[in-house]
């Protein structure tokens, strides 16, 4: 898929051209893709507000998909504590989007407590979006996804966004253990037992 952005674009088009960016990707992005998502996206940093766009819902959307793709970027380049602001940022702008079990499992691996509490939110909202989003939308995006990347949405996408209560529960207990008790994790589990947000 080509990505061709337009001439003169608003504040509000240039934030929505780094969702275009990151949607044009190979299934397997290299690392001076997600620099160039880093680069991109960093103009919008800390913006509340986007020329060219009047609607504060539709603002805090873009800023809030933004937001989750630099913390995709710097969770692929290897840098787990800039991710994990990056996703916290997502969810306080709006609560959207399916990167709540990559920002929960990025804490979990890397123990960072002060984000337990907010991961456990991120969660609960994922959770909530998907179930109030209506059918018809839900089989929209994902027709979508399919056409421009049908096997990364069958074998990543899909199980990373689908609504798997078992998987968002094993994360919610491991993040209330965790923060309860400060003990890495639950009885009878070994730390780094090779699960992901995908696969937990």
């Amino acid at each position: 898929m080509s990505f061709v952005a337009p001439q003169n674009p608003t504040e509000a088009q240039r934030a929505f051209l780094v969702i275009r960016y990151v949607w044009s990707l190979p299934v397997k992005p290299t690392r001076e893709h997600w620099e160039r998502v880093l680069q991109m996206s960093e103009p919008f940093v800390g913006k509340v507000e986007l020329q060219g766009q009047k609607s504060r819902d539709s603002t805090d959307r873009i800023l809030s998909l933004v937001a989750a793709v630099r913390g995709d970027a710097f969770r692929e380049l290897g840098f787990p504590r800039e991710a994990a602001e990056a996703y916290r940022t997502a969810y306080l702008i709006k609560p959207i989007g399916g990167f709540a079990g990559f920002y929960a499992q990025v804490v979990l691996d890397h123990a960072f407590a002060d984000h337990y509490e907010t991961a456990l939110a991120a969660l609960d909202a994922s959770a909530e979006s998907v179930r109030a989003t209506p059918w018809h939308r839900k089989a929209l995006g994902w027709a979508i996804l399919m056409m421009k990347h049908p096997v990364q949405t069958l074998t990543e996408t899909l199980p990373h966004l689908r609504a798997d209560p078992k998987r968002r529960e094993a994360l919610v207990q491991r993040l209330r253990h965790r923060a309860d008790t400060g003990q890495a994790e639950l009885p009878g589990r070994a730390e780094g037992d090779g699960r992901t947000a995908e696969s937990a």
